[in-house]
């Protein structure tokens, strides 16, 4: 994805499932804080930790096509080793 558009303003779906995605790999992967991903994906802390919990949210209440792309973002990320 275009990194100007991951960081505009839009609030498209596509583009907030992509920033949400980013944010857990984040988070999980690489110990950022939701400072630092919120500089990336020109974001307040506070719209992170919104992410954050929907995330987690997600996840526990089982929703299957969240949990799906999470599932592909994880494989693509052991195909690079990119967090081993």
């Amino acid at each position: 994805m275009d990194k100007d558009r991951q960081r505009s303003r839009s609030r498209e779906k596509e583009l907030v499932l992509a920033r949400k995605l980013f944010t857990y790999a984040a988070i999980k992967y690489c110990n950022q804080t939701l400072h630092n991903i919120g500089g990336v994906l020109n974001r307040d802390h506070s719209n992170i930790a919104h992410y954050k919990k929907s995330i987690n949210d997600f996840i526990d209440i089982g929703d299957k096509i969240f949990i799906e792309h999470l599932s592909r973002l994880e494989k693509q990320l052991m195909a690079y080793k990119v967090y081993r």
